[in-house]
């Protein structure tokens, strides 16, 4: 009555027509006042709980405190919110893909490679997105039907000579390296290297994802799959992203489908209800170590595939 802070009273928050415009209070809806008679509530507006078709800018948000004196009357108090229209700009941004240049790993038991990746999620402005749920996904684009041969890779003639002549003797081994699909080589005539070189030739196979069996004379085209790099996130393609607006992830595949298969590892998300994607193209690499260097063994020397029916 005299203006003064009244502590530890007892008041009561309603929202007369939160059953419409889908407001409620968030916590309790009575609480004692403080020290200086101040009494906290959180109030939220949650659109998919209104009415359909209710106008809160021109209904406003009303609410109502109320509170007993001392003698156990009970006194309201309305407070009436503005409710304005405001443009909430979207969220608009962009995923980048992109994988280790330089390392192909391998795991313990020689049989699959492995690569490393990263996702980096930013906004318009170049600013990380953080705590943005990713779907990762992975399709084949196409296939080679080919092999790896071990013959003469280097010009094995002297061109400075007229005529030409032999920079080494046979069997040319110091020449010799592995030739991959459609790379050139000099193959031997009995003894003698040929004075052309010559394509190792190899049939690269589009795959149509509408049409396709995603197998090729019974080998199967879908061989690389995510894998967890921890315990606490094991083969996933569900990831999201960290205050740096990225994660890293990791594939595995076949060491045989090395080089004969070109994926496309893709990334989306939705911002502001707007679906984005990003994508790398990675043709499935080799560790060089793996292919002997006497041509005797490759772990992916020949194509798994003999055919362009997919």
């Amino acid at each position: 009555m005299d203006g003064s802070s009244q502590a530890g009273k007892a008041v009561t928050l309603t929202i007369p027509q939160y059953r419409d415009n889908g407001a409620y209070i968030r916590g309790a809806s009575t609480l004692e006042s403080d020290e200086n008679g101040w009494v906290k509530f959180t109030v939220v507006l949650d659109e998919a709980l209104q009415t359909a078709g209710y106008d809160f800018v021109n209904q406003d948000l009303t609410v109502q405190a109320v509170v007993k004196d001392d003698q156990n009357t009970e006194r309201r108090q309305s407070f009436v919110m503005d409710v304005v229209p405001s443009e909430v700009p979207n969220a608009i941004g962009s995923i980048a893909v992109s994988l280790n240049p330089t390392t192909t790993g391998s795991t313990d038991n020689g049989v699959y490679y492995t690569k490393e990746g990263s996702v980096q999620v930013v906004d318009v402005d170049g600013k990380p997105i953080a705590n943005q749920d990713i779907v990762m996904d992975i399709r084949p684009t196409r296939y080679v039907v080919g092999s790896w041969i071990y013959a003469i890779a280097k010009d094995p003639w002297d061109r400075t000579q007229n005529p030409v002549e032999l920079k080494g003797e046979f069997p040319f081994e110091d020449l010799k390296d592995w030739v991959g699909p459609n790379a050139d080589f000099f193959p031997l005539s009995g003894i003698t290297p040929s004075l052309n070189p010559v394509q190792n030739f190899a049939t690269t196979c589009t795959i149509d994802s509408a049409t396709t069996t995603w197998t090729a004379n019974g080998q199967a085209l879908r061989v690389v799959r995510f894998i967890g790099d921890s315990d606490s996130n094991p083969y996933t393609a569900s990831y999201r992203t960290d205050e740096l607006g990225r994660f890293d992830f990791k594939v595995e595949y076949p060491k045989a489908n090395a080089h004969w298969v070109t994926v496309e590892i893709g990334a989306k998300a939705s911002l502001a209800q707007t679906p984005i994607r990003g994508y790398t193209s990675f043709t499935l690499s080799a560790v060089s170590s793996d292919y002997a260097s006497d041509g005797s063994y490759a772990p992916n020397q020949v194509s798994p595939y003999t055919t362009c029916t997919n």
